[in-house]
């Protein structure tokens, strides 16, 4: 009997445990779109309506060239986007702590990352940015 008590007591544990280190990715999960884009903080001197392809400066060669290939191609559909290797968020008391969960999710993702006015995605395909931004054109 002793040792089923200590089974459930450790059950019990790890599944709090479990859940304590899985609840962010839960919440990812279901505030994404279709498109697999999730809400992120405000982008400081972002451009409505412009698609942002974010690469760090001295990433991976092969990243660079993902995020430079995924700007020109959504250029050549007509999108607005900005190449860039740098930008800054506005996160303050109201927001919420699964939205700088996605952010940090998707910052330490595959790059290149790419926010569509105001939700983000990790190193998402030409076709999931065309239908975000179609998604969020009225």
């Amino acid at each position: 009997m002793k040792a089923l008590n200590v089974l459930l007591v450790l059950g019990a544990v790890g599944g709090g445990y479990y859940y304590q280190t899985h609840r962010h990715e839960a919440a990812v999960v279901s505030t994404a779109s279709s498109n697999g884009f999730v809400d992120v903080p405000a982008v400081q001197d972002a451009v409505p309506g412009r698609v942002m392809v974010i690469a760090a400066k001295h990433c991976s060669k092969e990243d660079a060239q993902r995020a430079d290939a995924l700007a020109k191609d959504l250029a050549a559909k007509g999108v607005a986007v900005d190449r860039t290797d740098k930008l800054a968020f506005t996160m303050d008391g109201d927001t919420s702590p699964d939205v700088a969960q996605n952010l940090q999710n998707i910052m330490n993702g595959p790059l290149p990352a790419v926010i569509v006015d105001g939700r983000g995605s990790s190193n998402p395909s030409l076709a999931e940015v065309l239908a975000e931004v179609k998604r969020d054109t009225p």
